[in-house]
């Protein structure tokens, strides 16, 4: 897991906050660059256990002889979080960019937009057409889980196959409790294939970005 974290640490001894041993502080970008590194460490280690969660309630429901509404349950609880997680390294990536590029500009945060935008704003006018070529900003073409997580979040789809089951527009079915379990596991499987794929591409991402900020000597890979 250690390989697709940043581990950058910082090593200025002329800042007074480094010298005296307490990390980064204040509201400079070189601060908030240095913080959302960690932030994305944390929140990809949180995302490897939920990960290693769902794995482990898969298999109980999978190998479960009969229809078990509550391994389905906590399945999709953890599959939920998952979804979230990716969604919460694919925010962070993208502040992460914006901080690196207005670091390597020597320009403040104040030129960022006063909306909930600012981060996506920044990204589509300053850096895409940058002569440093950053990671793509994650957006619904490509990402393979952004629709699921719209639909979760903002149209009340469910990870949990019930009862009558939506076959179409307009169309649905009743099946066996084997079905659902079926169902479920269809289900399942098509949303981690998904997951992975995007976090194939955040690993990449991250190593590309890595490589930039690393240019800064003040910047450090630990060991």
């Amino acid at each position: 897991m250690g390989e697709d974290q940043f581990h950058i640490e910082y090593d200025n001894s002329n800042r007074l906050d480094f010298a005296f041993g307490f990390g980064l502080i204040g509201d400079d970008v070189e601060a908030k660059l240095y913080n959302l590194l960690k932030t994305y460490d944390s929140n990809y280690y949180l995302y490897s256990v939920a990960e290693e969660n769902f794995d482990k309630a898969f298999l109980e429901v999978v190998r479960e002889e009969s229809y078990n509404l509550q391994l389905i349950i906590n399945a999709s609880f953890y599959l939920n979080i998952c979804l979230r997680m990716v969604n919460t390294l694919d925010e962070i990536m993208t502040k992460i960019m914006v901080y690196s590029h207005l670091y390597f500009n020597n320009t403040t945060d104040k030129v960022l937009t006063k909306n909930d935008n600012k981060y996506k704003n920044y990204y589509d006018i300053n850096i895409v057409h940058d002569s440093v070529s950053y990671p793509d900003r994650g957006t619904r073409k490509n990402r393979k889980t952004r629709s699921i997580r719209n639909d979760i979040t903002h149209d009340g789809e469910s990870l949990i196959i019930n009862n009558p089951v939506k076959e179409g527009s307009g169309i649905y079915s009743f099946v066996t409790l084997d079905g659902l379990k079926i169902r479920n596991i269809e289900l399942y499987i098509k949303i981690i294939n998904e997951i992975s794929e995007d976090i194939r591409v955040l690993k990449q991402d991250r190593k590309d970005l890595e490589a930039i900020i690393l240019k800064d000597k003040h910047f450090v890979k630990r060991p």
